[in-house]
This record gives C-alpha cells, structure tokens and sequence, in this order.
C-alpha cells in the first residue's frame, strides 16, 4: 500500500509490516508501506473571492502566497483579480500569487462651478468622466453650471457618470 509523506521521499519503504530481523518462512508475504511523496494539495480557484480569505486557506493549507495590486474596474476593491497557477495540484511549500484588486481608478473630479454647460462638458470628459444635465431646482435658463455630483475636488471612478446641475 502507500501512504502520504511530508517527511520520506517518494518510493521509499515506510513500514514493512514486521519488526527487523524478525525470522519468517520463505515465501512469507509481507505487507510493505510505501510513501507516495508529500500529499497534494488542491488549488482552488479564489478569483472574484475575497482576497484575505483566500491568503489565508492557502496558507492554512501549507502554501507560500505573495500578493500584489492592481486597479480593476471588473472587481472589487479587496477581491482577487488572478492567481497563478490558476489551479491544480500543489505540494505543500509551492508557491501561488494573487492579485488583489484596490478598485477602480480614482479620479479627482473637476471643478466646474460657474462654467457654461458647452465648457464644462468639455472639461469633465477631458478627465474621462461621463455627463448628465438636470435642473437645479432656482432654474432660470441661463446655461451655468450651479454644481456637480459628485462635487469638484472630490474623487471618482473614471469612467463614471457625473451630474451637472444647471442655473
């Protein structure tokens, strides 16, 4: 039979069955253990999953983990992006590196108070932000941009949508 082994290589005999130097009768079967190497260790694949949880099952499971960072508009802050390998089998002491997901880009929104609605289109697609227009609720037609939301200063994922509210 075989069994699993941190410790005895892989093929080498862990246990015969009888003491050494036991007298048998030839021809006597003897049951021998042999070791079948370090237990494998099943990769799941933690992409999407939180990334804690994922360093520590891996750990846990006897795996040396490094993460890194990257930006990711697909997947949450704090969520694995990719893990190499991917998956598979494992020994204990292999390696696997995550990448953990810090979010999207942030960018700081512009300030566009007081700018005609033309400009501030402009400048609020110069720093990749999407627009909406509304009303403010003192409408009077005149074109101006009274505020934004989110307000100038303050930071947003690129790409987003801000609304500009109009005087």
């Amino acid at each position: 039979t075989s069994a699993w082994s941190d410790t005895v290589a892989k093929g080498v005999v862990l246990d015969a069955g009888r003491d050494a130097g036991a007298s048998l009768k030839r021809d006597t079967a003897v049951a021998l253990v042999v070791s079948g190497g370090p237990r494998p260790i099943k990769l799941a694949d933690w992409t999407g999953k939180d990334a804690d949880k994922a360093v520590a099952a891996l750990k846990k499971a006897g795996l040396a983990v490094t993460v890194t960072t990257a930006n990711s508009d697909e997947v949450d802050a704090g969520d694995v992006i990719s893990q190499d390998p991917p998956k598979g089998s494992l020994a204990k002491g292999d390696e696997v590196a995550l990448v953990r997901s810090l979010g999207p880009v942030l960018v700081t929104v512009p300030n566009v108070r007081a700018m005609g609605i033309r400009k501030a289109e402009e400048t609020m697609k110069e720093a990749g932000f999407s627009i909406k227009t509304k009303k403010a609720t003192n409408y009077l037609g005149l074109g101006y941009v009274v505020t934004s939301s989110p307000g100038g200063g303050k930071q947003a994922p690129k790409g987003s949508t801000i609304t500009l509210y109009l005087v």
